[in-house]
């Protein structure tokens, strides 16, 4: 072999291991953030889209002035707003910024704020932290800041007495809750977590107060409150709360084996439901608590795609019933239109059009770069009865494996619906809702300049989103288990494989009642869509993948 050949050998291994760690699959690096105006801001129409792009400009280097006229253009206020407003527009010449006295009693600490006026301690003393003190302190507090925060001072005189549960019974729903979810866990582990008589549970229950009846969900659904779960699983006639409600309290009677108890709340539930992946899952849990095969039967007849009915059709072997479609144009369409699906703007006129007149609609998005545009207006026409799981700018998606294609199709399907220019009101961005500072941290590790617009182009978004993707895959592993991260956090997810009563080998109910256990109803019903999303793509690239097997890896 000669020199040459062998530096050639030398180049063509260097370039294969560079490409084998590479970071993500190439890609052009997205162009310099854009400077926005206050001229730009003006001339948009209020809402969240105009709203973001004041947060992008009070970011800029801007005067206190643009920061104040950009302020007043504010649609919806919320903490990131607030956040930059407050850098800019409290800045003084010597760069420092001046803070009112209620403001700085709300930054000290307990320990420092305690040896404060009534004043002080009225603007800024919180219950939560009021209840870890000794309750003569707590009964001291009450007295001093009686005049200068009532509300507070009463509250703290219930968590004084001698027997607060008792108390709090007498008192009305709403301030049960009130003074429940104001304290501090441990508070309410020592004093408020004991047996209650059935009867007073109900009563509280049936005054129809929409705080307590959430205060019960939460109760449930926490592990720390045994005594109160079963005082909770002997009651029959709590009736007032949403379907939901009692739906909690039909799992929480059937997971202490009062299967009675459970079925009147499951079947309570079912009167009152408005939601079909509701109906889906008190059919399930009356299925298990009856053994009645024909609410099984009900489930493999559902016309919604949840992982209910596609267990149910699975163990069947039947027949799906619900229309789902993987294509949505009947041939071939157009490249490109002229419609900017970068623009987060555009995409609200045409939303407004879509909804005005979705026939007209349709011809202006019959391309291939707005098949997601496309796909939504013929949802809407066909009055959501078809669930169309397309698979949009294959050019970029195309590149991964088919694993990996399937759960980021599963992902933006529950997104965006593969919308490029979309914007929540947290300010996730894209087809694959990444947030700002998730795209910072993802620029610095590739290399580039961050720029929050370059999330509006799929080529950039789907790329971020794979990088973002393939660390919670490796930590995680189970998609409902990446997904749950996805949309709470890799904090919250790795919470939940810390708790010991979650996805337990030795409780017969599990994994299913862990599914219905998983805090935030938002990331508990993104898990679960997510999961069935990712089996209906899997199914699309010639997978037949079972929810039981999947759901049985979740196992421990």
């Amino acid at each position: 072999m000669t020199h040459a050949m062998r530096l050639g050998c030398t180049f063509l291994l260097l370039i294969c291991f560079a490409y084998a760690e590479s970071i993500v699959p190439f890609s052009p690096k997205p162009e310099a953030q854009p400077k926005i105006t206050l001229n730009f801001l003006r001339n948009k129409p209020k809402g969240i889209v105009r709203d973001f792009y004041i947060w992008i400009f009070l970011g800029q280097d801007i005067s206190k002035a643009e920061a104040d006229a950009a302020h007043k253009l504010i649609h919806r206020h919320n903490s990131q707003l607030f956040g930059k407003y407050f850098k800019k527009s409290n800045q003084t010449s010597e760069n420092k910024t001046t803070l009112g006295r209620k403001t700085i009693c709300q930054r000290m600490s307990l320990g420092e704020l305690l040896k404060q006026d009534a004043q002080c301690m009225g603007y800024a003393l919180k219950l939560s932290d009021a209840s870890t003190l000794p309750q003569n302190k707590i009964k001291e507090i009450a007295t001093k800041i009686a005049k200068t925060n009532p509300k507070l001072a009463s509250q703290m005189q219930i968590l004084a007495s001698k027997t607060p549960l008792t108390t709090l019974l007498k008192s009305t729903p709403a301030r049960f809750a009130e003074i429940f979810n104001g304290v501090d866990l441990s508070y309410r582990v020592k004093y408020l977590d004991q047996k209650i008589a059935p009867k007073r549970l109900e009563s509280l229950a049936n005054q129809n107060n929409s705080a307590f009846s959430r205060l019960l969900q939460i109760i449930i659904m926490n592990p720390n409150y045994p005594n109160l779960h079963a005082s909770l699983a002997h009651t029959t006639k709590i009736t007032a709360p949403d379907s939901k409600v009692l739906f909690y309290l039909g799992l929480n009677a059937l997971k202490l084996n009062q299967k009675k108890q459970a079925i009147v709340y499951f079947e309570r539930s079912a009167k009152k439901l408005k939601d079909p992946i509701m109906r889906d899952r008190i059919n399930f849990w009356l299925y298990l608590a009856t053994g009645n095969p024909a609410y099984f039967q009900k489930l493999a007849q559902s016309g919604f795609p949840s992982i209910y009915a596609l267990y149910a059709t699975q163990k069947l072997k039947q027949k799906q019933n619900f229309n789902i479609a993987y294509d949505v144009f009947d041939s071939k369409p157009a490249a490109t239109s002229r419609f900017d699906i970068t623009d987060p703007f555009a995409w609200l006129q045409m939303q407004a059009t879509i909804r005005k007149d979705v026939a007209a609609a349709l011809p202006q998005l019959r391309f291939s770069n707005t098949e997601p545009h496309y796909a939504l207006a013929m949802r809407r026409l066909h009055q959501f009865r078809v669930y169309y799981y397309i698979r949009p700018y294959k050019e970029f998606f195309g590149i991964y494996d088919t694993d990996t294609q399937a759960l980021m199709y599963a992902i933006g399907l529950q997104e965006s619906f593969f919308i490029p220019a979309s914007i929540s009101h947290a300010y996730a961005l894209g087809m694959m809702q990444i947030m700002p500072f998730n795209v910072e941290r993802i620029a610095k590790k590739l290399g580039e300049t961050p720029n929050m617009f370059a999330m509006f182009d799929p080529r950039h978004n789907i790329r971020y989103a794979e990088f973002f993707l393939r660390g919670i895959r490796a930590e995680f592993g189970e998609p409902i288990f990446v997904a749950y991260a996805y949309n709470g956090g890799s904090g919250f997810m790795r919470q939940i494989k810390e708790r010991k009563d979650l996805f337990r080998k030795d409780n017969p109910l599990d994994p299913w009642l862990s599914l219905e256990y998983i805090p935030y109803k938002e990331t508990r019903e993104y898990g679960q869509r997510v999961l069935a999303n990712y089996i209906l793509y899997q199914r699309a690239f010639g997978k037949d993948l079972q929810v039981e097997d999947i759901l049985q890896g979740l196992l421990r």
